[in-house]
C-alpha cells in the first residue's frame, strides 16, 4: 500500500520491465519461453544452453544473426544442437539465419528422440537462412531430408569417389563413433525405413 502511494504522488520512479527480456518457463505452450534474440533461443534449443529444459519457445521479436558479438554471422560455437522434442512458434516474427561460415548448419536435429516442430500461431513468420540450413543427422548431401540419396552419399565417401566435408561427416557419422563407416550407412537406411 505504501510503495502504491509514493508511486501515484511520483515519489517513486515507475520500473519499466524492458521488452527484450525473456520470460515464461517454456514448460507448456500457454507459458513458452520468449526468445528476442539468437542467444536466447539458443538457451532453450541446444542441449548446452541455460534453458534446456525448456521445449516451447516463442519468437518475441524480430531478429537478424549478422553482425553478432563483431562477426559477419553465426560461426561453429553458435551452433544448436537439438536432441529433444522442442516446438519453436515463430509468432508473426521474422528471423533470419546468416552464416559467417558457408553452409553452416546453425540448427542440427540428432538422436532418436529429436524433434524440431516449428509453427507460426499469428501467421507472416518468416524463418530464413544465408549460407546456413538446418541440419539432419543423417543428411549427408544436406538437402534436408534423409533419403536414399544420403545413403548414396555416404557409400561414395567411404569408397573415396567423392570428398565428405567437415559438415557432411559430422552428419554422416549417425552412429556418432568418430568416423563414417557401413554401420552408419546401416543406420541410415534404417532412419528411411523408419526403425
Amino acid at each position: 500500500m505504501l510503495l502504491a502511494t509514493l508511486m501515484l504522488l511520483g515519489m517513486l520512479p515507475i520500473l519499466a520491465i524492458s521488452a527484450s527480456a525473456a520470460t515464461g518457463s517454456g514448460t507448456s505452450i500457454n507459458d513458452p519461453f520468449i526468445a528476442n534474440n539468437y542467444y536466447q533461443l539458443y538457451s532453450v534449443l541446444s542441449n548446452n544452453g541455460l534453458n534446456r529444459k525448456a521445449q516451447y519457445v516463442k519468437i518475441g521479436a524480430d531478429f537478424i544473426t549478422q553482425n553478432m558479438n563483431g562477426y559477419s554471422g553465426l560461426v561453429r560455437d553458435d551452433t544448436i544442437t537439438i536432441n529433444a522434442q522442442k516446438h519453436l512458434d515463430l509468432n508473426g516474427k521474422k528471423v533470419e539465419l546468416i552464416s559467417q561460415i558457408k553452409f553452416l548448419c546453425p540448427l542440427n536435429i540428432e538422436g532418436d528422440n529429436a524433434q524440431l516442430t516449428i509453427d507460426d500461431s499469428v501467421g507472416g513468420g518468416e524463418l530464413s537462412y544465408k549460407n546456413a540450413k538446418i541440419c539432419l543427422l543423417g543428411d549427408a548431401n544436406m538437402d534436408g531430408n534423409i533419403s536414399v540419396l544420403d545413403v548414396t552419399e555416404v557409400q561414395n565417401g567411404i569408397a573415396g569417389a567423392l570428398e565428405l566435408s567437415e559438415y557432411q561427416n559430422k552428419l554422416a557419422d549417425v552412429n556418432n563413433d568418430g568416423s563414417v563407416s557401413v554401420n552408419d550407412v546401416t543406420q541410415i537406411q534404417n532412419i528411411i525405413a523408419g526403425f
